[in-house]
């Protein structure tokens, strides 16, 4: 089949006839100018209803230069202006040992996410979910979404590279005078790393 596209200029605003009647009363003539400030008052009105039943997706009516362009206001992405922070994807950096856990399937029934999603939802730890097929993507995706909740983390070292005893610092050894390193504030202006189960806005745990 072959498709061909036609394009019509027209001038709703200049000419009479269709939908222009609707602003003119029975046997009334208006001038041209006066149908398009009444047009546009009623589009106006139509912008501000769509606001108010889509306001995730739609913004408040904003004049235009043109008379002819729509007042009506789209958010490009889908969602108002400063919302992008909350809806940022974030990938999580998990470890195979940390354990999780998947809620039922929210994806669309026979789509290929859904059949994804039904392979690895079992799992119990990040290695086997990988394991059966869940990807990096996935993981961030379905985190940043509430759809995976960390359970557990594993705080086992990745390395012992570097280690802090308190008898490094000067701190007495005795079990009853025995405090930490970073109890004591040692070491204010050091970096620590530290695993956190929440991640984004979109996601509390």
């Amino acid at each position: 089949l072959r498709y061909r596209m036609y394009a019509g200029i027209t001038s709703p605003y200049l000419n009479r006839g269709g939908l222009q009647q609707k602003f003119e009363k029975q046997g009334e003539k208006i001038t041209a100018s006066e149908r398009s400030v009444a047009r546009k008052s009623e589009e106006h009105w139509g912008a501000e209803e769509l606001h108010k039943l889509f306001p995730k997706l739609i913004g408040p009516p904003r004049p235009r230069r043109d008379k002819k362009t729509m007042e009506v206001v789209f958010h490009s992405n889908g969602y108002p202006p400063g919302e992008g922070i909350k809806r940022r994807m974030i990938a999580p950096s998990l470890r195979d040992k940390d354990c999780i856990e998947y809620k039922p399937n929210p994806k669309i029934k026979d789509t290929v996410s859904w059949g994804l999603y039904e392979q690895y939802k079992r799992a119990k730890t990040v290695a086997e979910a990988r394991r059966l097929g869940a990807r990096n993507i996935d993981f961030a995706f379905d985190s940043n979404w509430g759809y995976l909740q960390v359970q557990e983390l594993c705080i086992e070292p990745l390395s012992q590279e570097c280690r802090l005893a308190d008898a490094d610092m000067g701190l007495p050894t005795s079990l009853h005078q025995q405090k930490s390193a970073i109890s004591r504030g040692f070491g204010k202006d050091a970096n620590i790393r530290v695993r956190v189960k929440e991640m984004s806005e979109g996601h509390k745990g």
